[in-house]
């Protein structure tokens, strides 16, 4: 097991422990209370948890200083344990912007091309996974879709 596996493995660890302290029993429409990172003011927000592959992103701004943080959120299929995700930038807005510059570089790359080769093909992928490890032991993921090339 590589070092990015173990942090990995210990993130997932915390999150699902951190789902199981804040969270009462498991619904699809929950509130989540928590504390702002950088002024420890409390932050409260209802969100809808969906169940993996899919997952929900909510947005917490502090009252008290203006930090934005972000919150992914999805439940385990089988057992419906809550995995939580807490991050000060929107990962999968910025993958998504990142793949759409890829794959605008490849059209105009593709528009260059025409009628010089007689095909240029890239694979790109349809989208990006994180896969995930329940306490029940169900392996699943999570999936954001990415922009695809234009035809």
């Amino acid at each position: 097991m590589d070092i990015c596996s173990i942090q990995l493995d210990r993130q997932y660890r915390f999150i699902s422990l951190l789902s199981q302290l804040i969270w009462d029993d498991v619904k699809m429409h929950k509130t989540l209370e928590c504390f702002c990172p950088m002024c420890g003011q409390e932050l409260t927000k209802d969100v809808d948890v969906p169940i993996a592959p899919v997952f929900g992103q909510d947005e917490l701004i502090c009252s008290g200083c203006g930090d934005a943080t972000y919150i992914f959120h999805t439940l385990c299929p089988k057992c419906q344990s809550l995995y939580l995700f807490f991050s000060d930038i929107d990962i999968p807005g910025e993958m998504t912007r990142l793949a759409g510059t890829y794959t605008d570089l490849i059209s105009k790359i593709q528009e260059s091309l025409a009628g010089k080769v007689q095909k240029f093909e890239v694979p790109v992928p349809r989208r990006w996974s994180a896969r995930l490890t329940c306490t029940c032991e169900e392996v699943f993921s999570i999936d954001v879709p990415l922009p695809r090339l234009k035809s």
